[in-house]
């Protein structure tokens, strides 16, 4: 079998090594391939791999960098050295992309008439919005943070941030 290992540091891939800098943000990831992987050969761990970022905490405009290295599942263990804990590795170089986190929600609204009125659907209702500061009065100056759109036949409207 074979193994990936994942890991994540705060800064450009380019400028820091990660070996003493990186947090493991999930477990390893080990398979089996029924025969020999060719060199162009995808493997791909889908979402069992990914960051928690619910766990992460990581800071809104910062940038991080990701990490893959593949692993040899017999020779890679944590080593305890005076109550710290490191990595022996028999691994590969690893591999980093950079990663600035942004923020990304959506809000799918419905407009309808009062529900003594029968909660009927209206078309073509302008809806406006604009993203605050932390203060909740100052407007964010950045793209997306204002806008607006239209509700379709059946009153529904969409809005995504990717700010």
């Amino acid at each position: 079998g074979s193994a990936f290992s994942f890991t994540r540091f705060s800064g450009y891939a380019e400028f820091v090594d990660d070996s003493a800098l990186a947090t493991s943000f999930t477990s390893d990831y080990s398979f089996s391939a029924p025969t020999q992987c060719s060199a162009d050969a995808i493997v791909d761990p889908g979402i069992t791999s990914s960051d928690d970022l619910r766990r992460s905490r990581l800071a809104l405009g910062d940038t991080y960098s990701y990490c893959v290295r593949a692993v040899n599942p017999g020779q890679y263990m944590d080593l305890t050295l005076s109550g710290e804990v490191s990595r022996v590795v028999s691994s590969s170089a690893a591999i980093c992309e950079s990663h600035t986190i942004s923020w990304e929600a959506s809000i799918d609204g419905l407009i309808t008439t009062e529900p003594n009125a029968g909660s009927l659907p209206i078309n073509n209702v302008a809806v406006a919005w604009q993203l605050l500061s932390e203060d909740g009065t100052t407007p964010l100056a950045c793209d997306g943070c204002t806008d607006s759109t239209k509700t379709d036949r059946g009153g529904a409207f969409a809005i995504n941030f990717n700010v």
